[in-house]
């Protein structure tokens, strides 16, 4: 019994902890927006754009090397991944 509460007390506190430094750099990246607009606007636009290239080689890959869908899936996942 004592076991289960340690694991629950120890999960409790991951979540808190989890919490609290998601909230710190929420609060951290608002203010850099608030202080540097242009810049920030510049960065995440590149954080943007390369989530876009990544996914769009990741469909690419998968109509590529997927071997379970058929052959209009498969032009439908590079056509995705090209757009």
């Amino acid at each position: 019994m004592t076991d289960v509460l340690a694991e629950t007390k120890g999960f409790v506190r991951s979540v808190r902890i989890f919490l609290a430094v998601s909230g710190a750099l929420a609060l951290i990246a608002g203010l850099v927006l608030l202080i540097w607009p242009t810049k920030s606007a510049v960065i995440v636009t590149g954080i943007f754009a390369s989530y876009l290239i990544v996914g769009g080689l990741v469909y690419i890959a998968l109509g590529i090397f997927s071997g379970n869908g058929g052959g209009w899936a498969r032009a439908g996942h590079i056509l995705l991944g090209l757009l």
